[in-house]
């Protein structure tokens, strides 16, 4: 059943560019902790990131990834602090209502009016790097950021990609230091990987056909479906 769930996840992935955890977790966290379910996927999306990196066909802006990367790193050991020290039930209630606000102001079409852009993308940075290591789903806080631009959507993926696979590689050490990766685990992700790549084929036939607005309402689906899911598990 895990690797159905990975399979969808994948195709969620491959179509908005983001939303791999999203959608993986709230699932998983069905069968499983968190304690397990975060560092799990956050290999397996390692893995399907070092993939989507080559079909960038613009280049990122180097300067906001630059920013958002050293604010993330900042944010990631408090956020596996915050995964290893709260109690499961409780964590998926902060994550699914966390999630379900940012569905809202996206839906909304809220934008950060207070503060300078690099501001924006430090405060942004850092909450994303939090949820990361609390719960491996920065995405949210990244979107939000990158509403307030109106990017085409070919240099929002070349950024969103690269940001999100340079901090999955800050969290690795960061999990790896808190005891919560295992040998079985990774060699888990390995088979996971197998079925996400499959979804992440599928899902980039959608990206193709798929115009902008549309776009934009996936990525806020996708937020508030995984918000009512994650606080749906915490009565598994």
């Amino acid at each position: 059943m895990e690797y159905l769930f990975l399979f969808l996840a994948g195709a969620v992935q491959g179509a908005a560019n983001f939303g791999f955890v999203l959608i993986a977790l709230p699932l998983l966290g069905l069968f499983m902790p968190l304690k397990v379910a975060v560092p799990l996927l956050t290999l397996v999306g390692l893995f399907l990131g070092t993939a989507q990196l080559f079909q960038i066909r613009k280049k990122p802006d180097v300067k906001m990834v630059s920013i958002l990367l050293i604010s993330g790193m900042a944010g990631v050991p408090l956020g596996t602090w915050i995964l290893v020290s709260v109690e499961d039930a409780l964590l998926k209630g902060i994550v699914g209502l966390v999630l379900i606000v940012a569905a809202v102001l996206l839906a909304k079409g809220y934008r950060v009016r207070r503060g300078g852009k690099i501001l924006h993308t430090v405060v942004g940075g850092f909450l994303s790097g939090l949820l990361k290591g609390a719960a491996a789903i920065g995405g949210p806080p990244i979107v939000i950021l990158l509403s307030n631009y109106d990017l085409d959507k070919q240099t929002y993926r070349a950024n969103i990609l690269t940001y999100f696979f340079l901090i999955g590689i800050f969290a690795i050490p960061n999990y790896l230091q808190a005891g919560l990766f295992t040998q079985a685990m990774f060699f888990q992700s390995i088979r996971g990987f197998g079925a996400a790549v499959a979804g992440l084929v599928a899902g980039n036939l959608i990206f193709k056909r798929i115009d902008e607005m549309k776009f934009k309402r996936l990525t806020y689906g996708i937020v508030l479906l995984s918000g009512v899911m994650t606080m749906m598990s915490v009565w598994n």
